[in-house]
């Protein structure tokens, strides 16, 4: 039965090839919320506990002691309405793109009683709104599509496809009530981190104050920030040049611990949100965009003098506010 109502997304980013040619692969949702859903609770209980209950969610090979395989509580399913492929790129950079819309549902696999179905569906609804504000879905997840964000990046020269980028359809960003970016910390704090406590309390897990700390990307307040600005369209985007270019005189991220490189995964998520109106009569967010976005750094910091002295820089200029914790 289903969990919670679908979603309707729009999305774009790099297809998985195939033997045939491309594909999108729609497990890419499935992958990005367990991943999600590990790092929250990793913020909130020890390593194992919040790798056993995950498996208890989606499934898995269980504990590293048994390796007994877990069916999870919690299916998926994308139903596809549109979906274009396309190459982009030239020579060793040409890769296969999709655009997709479609339907995603998430689904339980057996009963449970009512007071936990209506927490499961809290959790699931909460996590995917999470990947949606402050992520992605598939490769390339943690940047802003370049194509879209950042055009003069592929003008001059060839270079390899970065980025993804997903939207709502319809009214279900009305759901999430994102309108400034210090929204996104009422979120976490008010509906995301609510809704992931109250499921592990009715699993019967003890919560207090251990986190897995040796993990580089556990939601605690000690080991991630959540920055933020408004943009006021598609090309107004600052932190996506800094990808890429000095920030300031003499002082660059690119290819540091915070950002990573070839082979190296890095700590800092880059997101444009798309901004929504707000209707004055009834306080909600309406279907209309207004073509500004909410443009979002999630950085895990390190102790590199890379990473201490971009957050030196975000604290001293004037765009990004710190938006989690507060």
């Amino acid at each position: 039965m289903n969990s919670i109502p679908p979603h309707k997304l729009y999305g774009r980013g790099m297809a998985s090839l195939t033997l045939d040619g491309a594909e999108f692969r729609p497990n890419i949702f499935r992958a990005a919320i367990r991943g999600h859903a590990l790092r929250i609770f990793g913020g909130l209980l020890p390593a194992g506990v919040a790798e056993r209950e995950v498996d208890q969610l989606f499934g898995g090979l269980g504990q590293r002691e048994r390796r007994e395989p877990v069916v999870g509580l919690v299916g998926m399913k994308f139903v596809t309405e549109r979906l274009i492929l396309k190459p982009f790129g030239q020579d060793q950079y040409r890769v296969e793109t999709y655009e997709v819309t479609g339907q995603l549902s998430w689904l339980l696999t057996r009963p449970l009683p009512e007071e936990q179905r209506e927490a499961l569906k809290q959790l699931l609804l909460r996590l995917t709104q999470f990947a949606m504000i402050l992520g992605g879905f598939g490769k390339s997840w943690r940047r802003a599509d370049h194509r879209l964000f950042f055009p003069e990046y592929y003008q001059k020269n060839k270079r390899p496809y970065i980025g993804c980028h997903w939207e709502w359809m319809a009214n279900h960003q009305r759901d999430v009530q994102i309108i400034s970016p210090s929204h996104v910390g009422k979120f976490i704090n008010d509906r995301l981190l609510p809704a992931a406590k109250r499921w592990l309390e009715l699993q019967g897990v003890r919560l207090n104050d251990e986190y897995a700390r040796e993990w580089r990307e556990s939601w605690h307040r000690d080991k991630v920030q959540v920055w933020g600005r408004m943009a006021e369209n598609q090309n107004d985007s600052l932190a996506i040049e800094w990808l890429h270019r000095p920030y300031t005189q003499g002082q660059s991220i690119k290819a540091s611990s915070l950002t990573g490189k070839l082979g190296r995964i890095g700590r800092l998520w880059h997101r444009m949100y798309r901004h929504y109106q707000k209707d004055s009569q009834s306080n909600q967010i309406t279907s209309k965009a207004t073509g500004q976005y909410i443009e979002l750094l999630t950085i895990f910091p390190d102790n590199s003098r890379e990473c201490q002295q971009f957050l030196r820089f975000l604290q001293q200029q004037g765009e990004f506010q710190r938006v989690w914790p507060g």
